[in-house]
């Protein structure tokens, strides 16, 4: 696997903004190249544009005079003027430009993944090993293992895209979709290659660290018009390795309060910073543990379930949805 595929999004931005800073200099540079060549040649053509066309007084010299006062006031300010244009063109965020779903794509969805548009389809995506299937199984209701629940692993389980019909309600579909970032499946394209701008809602589930694919996925998304949901999942893992180092002597609910309040600022911190650098919505990110969501979905949970964010993220999932 290459660096390419395995970048995380955290490089990612750190590229941009080192790309930033090049253009940057290169606008100021080309700025201070042009700076002498506008101070001495507006007020020039500016004469001889009112002295042609005699606009003010229609005495092509007295009009010539005229104009060159006006561009020697005018040219000291032209280099910056030429700056200020070229980095508005620069940093011009492209990512807001929509585009449209056409019958085209539509077809292509269908012909590909056979995506039937009467239902609501879910789509799970992500990096490999970061626990899709599972959640996949959670907004089911069903175990890992069970009869009709996806597989799961320690390898990649997912090979292809797949869907899932939600127990009792055939209009909702949930996909799980292979890892991204592997030579099966390669980052680049990957959006386009599996039509997920037909979805109507876009799950990225991530576990340490959010990845540049995750982010392109998002920005994709956000074009088609189409909401995104991050998902940092195995956070029962993290927060109980938290409580493990703590080390401390707190019953078990303050110890739980510990290791989710510590979680949430490192999230915070590492997370919801790269999203609000690329305008995505740090609302949508939730901290959820995928065996917790199946217990929590499933027909008998228990009572004593320890929860982070997985019951108002199923709540936003349907509302989005019905």
């Amino acid at each position: 696997m290459g660096n390419t595929e395995s970048r995380s999004a955290r490089s990612l931005w750190a590229q941009v903004r080192a790309k930033q800073g090049l253009q940057y200099l290169g606008a100021a540079g080309a700025t201070a190249l042009v700076s002498p060549v506008a101070v001495i040649a507006i007020p020039i053509l500016g004469a001889y544009q009112y002295g042609v066309n005699q606009e003010f007084t229609g005495y092509s010299c007295v009009d010539g005079q005229w104009a060159g006062l006006l561009g020697v006031v005018k040219s000291p300010l032209a280099p910056f003027y030429f700056f200020l244009k070229s980095m508005r063109k620069m940093f011009k965020d492209r990512s807001d430009e929509g585009l449209v779903l056409t019958q085209e794509y539509v077809d292509r969805a269908n012909h590909i993944l056979d995506l039937d548009f009467n239902c609501h389809n879910i789509a799970i995506v992500g990096s490999p090993g970061t626990g899709k299937s599972s959640l996949v199984n959670g907004l089911l209701g069903y175990k890992n293992g069970d009869v009709n629940a996806a597989p799961t692993g320690e390898v990649q389980s997912t090979m292809a895209p797949k869907k899932y019909i939600y127990p009792n309600m055939e209009s909702i579909m949930v996909w799980d979709f292979p890892g991204m970032g592997t030579p099966s499946h390669p980052s680049k394209g990957f959006f386009d290659r599996y039509c997920l701008g037909a979805f109507d809602v876009i799950i990225i589930v991530f576990s340490d660290r959010l990845m540049a694919s995750d982010i392109h996925t998002a920005r994709m998304a956000m074009k088609y018009d189409k909401p995104v949901l991050f998902v940092r999942n195995q956070s029962d893992r993290a927060i109980k390795e938290k409580i493990k180092r703590k080390d401390h002597h707190q019953d078990e609910i303050e110890a739980w309060a510990y290791g989710v309040s510590t979680l949430t600022l490192e999230v915070q911190k590492r997370v919801l910073k790269i999203m609000k650098h690329y305008k995505l919505d740090p609302n949508r990110l939730y901290l959820l543990s995928a065996p917790t969501l199946q217990d929590l979905m499933s027909e008998s949970p228990q009572k004593d379930i320890k929860l982070i964010h997985e019951k108002i993220f199923i709540e936003h999932v349907f509302n989005l949805l019905l």
